[in-house]
């Protein structure tokens, strides 16, 4: 209970403040699941983080940084900001943009722009306490990126979700937004979704070298 009302007065704050925010994924979990392990990952403007940083702090949230960073950031991505509510056990994970680990070095990869645009343009507003949350066609791109680049696994929990978020959104605007990332293994993809057999993306992915 004390998380749920943690989280809505800092989100209706946002809202209040005009701050550009959106929880991207793992909607189910909020709040009660949510740990110091289990972190709410929180996509905002750049622009916006000063004043974002003001309202954690003025709510308990201490920032936690790396002492030393060693990962690499290539093109407008940046390192993820941590802020705990050690007391309540709360862990947000802020970024300013979709950026992915890449399969070459590991290092962070911001997608393309129109991606970025897309995710911004099509928010879903909700009656929920996280206020906003992405289109269905913008979280399977964030879960399957997500799941590929980061995870180099698909669980059972996200295979579910993409599977669900597959039926309900526009195939052919998912297409096109899959092929800024994917290239020529997006009809594998797709087809691989579509047939089930997610357990398999992640390994033909990585061996794929029709490019």
């Amino acid at each position: 209970m004390m998380k749920g009302l943690i989280l809505k007065k800092i989100f209706n704050k946002f809202e209040y403040e005009k701050i550009k925010f959106v929880v991207l994924r793992n909607h189910e979990d909020i709040p009660e699941r949510l740990s110091l392990d289990n972190d709410l990952d929180l996509l905002i403007d750049h622009k916006n983080i000063s004043s974002i940083k003001k309202i954690l702090l003025k709510n308990n949230f201490k920032q936690k940084r790396k002492l030393l960073d060693t990962d690499t950031y290539l093109y407008k991505s940046k390192p993820h900001i941590h802020f705990y509510d050690y007391k309540n056990k709360i862990h947000l994970d802020i970024v300013n943009n979709l950026s992915y680990r890449s399969p070459n070095n590991n290092e962070w990869i911001s997608v393309h722009e129109n991606i970025q645009k897309s995710l911004w343009k099509n928010l879903i507003k909700t009656n929920e306490l996280w206020l906003y949350k992405p289109s269905n066609k913008d979280l399977l791109l964030h879960i399957i990126c997500h799941c590929i680049f980061d995870k180099k696994n698909i669980n059972y929990k996200y295979q579910a979700k993409i599977k669900y978020l597959f039926r309900n959104c526009d195939t052919v605007e998912l297409n096109n937004l899959l092929g800024l990332v994917f290239f020529k293994f997006t009809d594998k993809l797709i087809s691989m979704i579509n047939n089930n057999n997610m357990e398999g993306i992640v390994k033909e992915y990585f061996a794929f070298s029709d490019y």
